[in-house]
């Protein structure tokens, strides 16, 4: 009877194994055009290199510089794979490194709409690590690269290897959400307000959300005719880039930053603007919507005020809403003159007694009007 149970146990793990489909095919795969991007310290470096091998399908990767950012060398894989919205995907690889990793992010695409799995990787020394992604569904219209994202390396040579693309079932439809209502309606005067997202103000600003190896999943939604909001799912960080991450300009005269945020569970959330450096701040969150207004001076002293170029957001909750995120200021102009009253005094004696005479009106010495 043992016999017998081991039998069925083999076999069902066997059939299990046939069910998951390879789909990579490694001798029509290659780095593309532009597929590689090494840059420490914000600035475009030449000396690291990435070639791959279409026979063994193992990606090399020699880091030459200090890499002083987060997610500053990339590598992508142009491949055949079509995903099909209807199935199930797993990303698999065999990493291995000189040097401990503290992070590399693999993603099954490079578009941000399309991100089938996106996991961030610690790798240890001179190890084999064989990272497989969670199952996640695919999605029509895929540009059909792998992204592999490196963060705050050092000099060190990384082999990634063994990469396969498995087709492992059904798509599975993903849960419904009951979107809340709309935020409250901002109340600052426009004349006040540097817009970054609102329906209520206009924005100069372009932004985008950072591809900065984050599971956050956002999706732009509309929870009243037309007021639209941002629903993050999925969450552990995320990232907005401003202007292509050059400043937004001088905010000296906007020292206060506005957003709201909604969460269904009373929780926190930590926050930095960034300029250049970063000093995450974490603020309480209630249940329902939260209208954060931060004096930015004080919540973050070291804040240069003429040079943020990105916000960030991190230890999120697993969702939640961020809408009306502008900077601003408090001081009040009337634009009208200042209106100075002339007073004409005369101090006088009537019927004996000393009185003062103040634009018409009578006063004894106590100030009493005397009539």
């Amino acid at each position: 009877m043992r016999k017998i149970l081991s039998f069925f146990i083999v076999a069902f793990i066997a059939l299990n194994a046939m069910a998951a489909t390879e789909m990579f095919n490694p001798a029509k795969a290659f780095i593309p055009e532009g597929g590689t991007y090494f840059a420490p310290n914000w600035a475009q470096e030449t000396n690291s290199t990435a070639t791959y091998d279409s026979i063994t399908g193992t990606i090399t990767v020699d880091l030459k510089s200090q890499f002083y950012g987060q997610w500053q060398a990339q590598v992508k894989i142009k491949h055949n794979v079509v995903f099909n919205p209807a199935k199930q995907y797993t990303l698999s690889a065999k990493f291995k490194s000189t040097v401990a990793i503290g992070g590399i992010t693999a993603k099954m695409d490079d578009n941000v709409e399309m991100i089938y799995a996106n996991q961030s990787i610690n790798l240890p020394a001179n190890q084999d690590f064989v990272f497989t992604s969670e199952p996640a569904n695919g999605a029509e219209g895929s540009n059909q690269i792998l992204v592999f994202d490196f963060g705050w390396a050092v000099p060190c040579q990384v082999t990634i290897s063994e990469i396969s693309i498995k087709e492992v079932g059904d798509a599975v439809a993903p849960p419904e959400v009951v979107h809340p209502a709309a935020a409250p309606a901002p109340t600052h005067d426009s004349s006040k307000v540097f817009a970054i997202y609102s329906d209520a103000y206009t924005s100069t600003v372009t932004r985008v959300t950072g591809s900065w190896g984050q599971t956050t999943k956002e999706q732009e939604v509309e929870l009243a005719a037309g007021d639209k909001a941002f629903y993050y799912s999925n969450n552990n960080y995320l990232g907005w880039e401003f202007n292509g991450s050059t400043t937004i300009g001088d905010m000296t005269a906007y020292p206060n930053l506005h957003m709201d945020i909604y969460v269904a569970e009373a929780g926190t959330i930590g926050f930095t603007p960034i300029w250049g450096a970063e000093a995450e701040k974490k603020y309480t969150l209630n249940a329902g919507w939260n209208a954060l207004n931060i004096v930015l001076a004080t919540d973050f002293p070291a804040i240069n005020l003429t040079n943020i170029f990105q916000l960030k957001w991190a230890n999120m909750p697993a969702t939640c809403y961020i809408d009306n995120v502008y900077f601003y200021t408090n001081t009040t102009q009337t634009g009208l003159e200042n209106i100075v009253e002339q007073n004409n005094i005369t101090k006088t004696m009537v019927n004996g007694q000393v009185v003062i005479i103040r634009n018409g009106a009578t006063f004894d010495l106590m100030g009493r009007e005397v009539f």
